[in-house]
């Protein structure tokens, strides 16, 4: 791979300023670029049959992303989607025009794992030309996997290559396996070159920071080397959406990455109910999982709050009301000069 010398630091892309992309011929882009507010879609896939021989820590990669956006929060519109069944990815893509896709989870050298439709707790390979019926006919501008072995350079078993030919222009994946962490990092390098730089330099200081597996993640590109697919620039501040504020409800202490069971059972049963009880005997650990999951799905809701109605008192309905009132007092939720 461009090895001047023969010696280990002798590949010129370990320089960070030299880049490949990888062109497939045929696929080109139609697509005009990009101009804020950018939507951006991060698919989370850990089927429960997976996640407890293979986890990830979530919360942490979810932070990390909203940390690399932090930047960019004026132009920048955030979905979560922790359901990862074809359907819902499918009917989250066309009901709303994201920019960008992001994938978390696991890839296989000849698929992307994802939920099975007939039961999310089980894992269900996508493969072939089922990845192209996902990213069919969609504006997307550009889809990041951080996945292993997304990026295989077969054509039948790549999944890069497959939403590639699907009609996304620019896709970045991962030829092998890749350390999570170094993963995870690699994410703010990617994210802080996407929407100012060609798309052939946004691996450069990404290949840098990696170190021995900087040969790991690729680009696909279909735009011409001197044309741009993101147009950033500056628009009237708006609210900082909450997701990028830290909520200070969880306490950030050794991993727990086997809450996601927890947090996946929870919004599944919250599609036939709005409402859910979490209970057991004292010190099970009740408190800590619902200010988890208030942290985890904060991107979904633009107000959250948390009371412990023990230590304020709480005994009746109506206090429970008078005391959430008094938290968005002088809020956009509730303006006390109005009543």
């Amino acid at each position: 791979m461009l090895n001047i010398d023969g010696t280990a630091q002798g590949f010129l892309l370990k320089r960070g300023n030299i880049s490949i992309t990888h062109a497939r011929p045929g696929i080109t882009s139609h697509l005009p670029p990009a101009r804020p507010p950018f939507k951006v879609l991060i698919v989370v896939s850990l089927p429960l049959e997976v996640y407890k021989n293979n986890p990830i820590d979530l919360l942490y990669e979810l932070n990390v992303i909203y940390e690399a956006l932090k930047g960019y929060k004026e132009i920048i519109e955030i979905d979560v989607l922790e359901k990862a069944l074809f359907s819902k990815i499918r009917g989250k893509i066309l009901k709303n025009q994201y920019h960008i896709i992001h994938f978390t989870g696991h890839g296989a050298p000849d698929g992307l794992l994802l939920e099975d439709d007939e039961d999310y707790t089980r894992k269900r390979l996508l493969k072939g030309r089922e990845i192209e019926g996902l990213f069919q006919g969609l504006n997307v501008h550009a889809l990041i996997l951080d996945a292993c072995h997304t990026a295989t350079m077969s054509f039948d078993t790549s999944t890069a290559l497959r939403a590639h030919k699907a009609g996304i222009p620019i896709v970045i994946a991962n030829q092998s396996s890749v350390m999570d962490t170094l993963a995870t990092r690699a994410i703010k390098d990617i994210y802080n070159s996407l929407f100012m730089d060609f798309p052939f330099k946004v691996l450069n200081s990404v290949r840098l920071n990696l170190k021995r597996q900087w040969w790991k993640p690729v680009i696909f590109s279909a735009i011409k080397p001197n044309e741009k697919i993101f147009k950033a620039h500056k628009i009237k501040k708006r609210i900082i959406p909450v997701c990028f504020k830290a909520l200070g409800l969880y306490q950030k202490g050794a991993p727990f990455v086997y809450r996601f069971g927890p947090i996946r059972r929870l919004t599944e049963a919250m599609e036939a109910s709005p409402y859910a009880i979490l209970h057991g005997i004292g010190g099970a650990g009740k408190s800590t999982l619902a200010d988890y999951i208030a942290e985890f799905l904060r991107g979904r809701f633009e107000h959250i709050v948390a009371i412990d109605l023990k230590a304020e008192g709480v005994r009746t309905i109506e206090e429970l009301v008078e005391a959430i009132t008094e938290k968005f007092i002088n809020t956009s939720v509730i303006d006390e000069t109005i009543g």
